[in-house]
């Protein structure tokens, strides 16, 4: 039987890009980014995939340091959409958004039956 994840297309197809987040040498997190046809060119020219940090690693800044570090790099159009339940994930972009200080518009809306909060801005 052939498992398929769809993890592995961020290795294989253009425009799905993984980004892994190191502290001293050691990987702790990655960040998964759609672009290109990935995306919907009339909104964004990212979207923020997937973000993920150690669970012994979160609450110290490191989190909040790698998305503002990334984001800088990549000036563009974003969408990035959490779970309305996922508080902490919620928390955490809020608090990336006013660190940086980004104009930041949010809509809520309903995806196989999950409310997603979904931010839009620009860098």
């Amino acid at each position: 039987m052939h498992r398929f994840d769809v993890l592995d297309l961020f290795f294989e197809k253009k425009g799905l890009t993984p980004y892994f987040i190191l502290a001293d040498g050691v990987m702790i997190g990655f960040i998964l980014i759609q672009s290109g046809p990935y995306t919907n060119p009339d909104h964004a020219d990212y979207v923020l995939n997937s973000f993920f940090i150690l669970r012994r690693y979160r609450g110290k800044g490191i989190g909040t340091a790698a998305a503002s570090s990334f984001l800088a790099l990549y000036p563009g159009r974003y969408c990035c959409a959490q779970l309305k339940r996922n508080e902490p994930a919620v928390r955490f972009w809020k608090r990336v958004y006013a660190h940086n200080r980004f104009d930041v518009f949010e809509l809520e809306r309903e995806d196989e039956g999950n409310v997603l909060l979904e931010q839009y801005f620009k860098i």
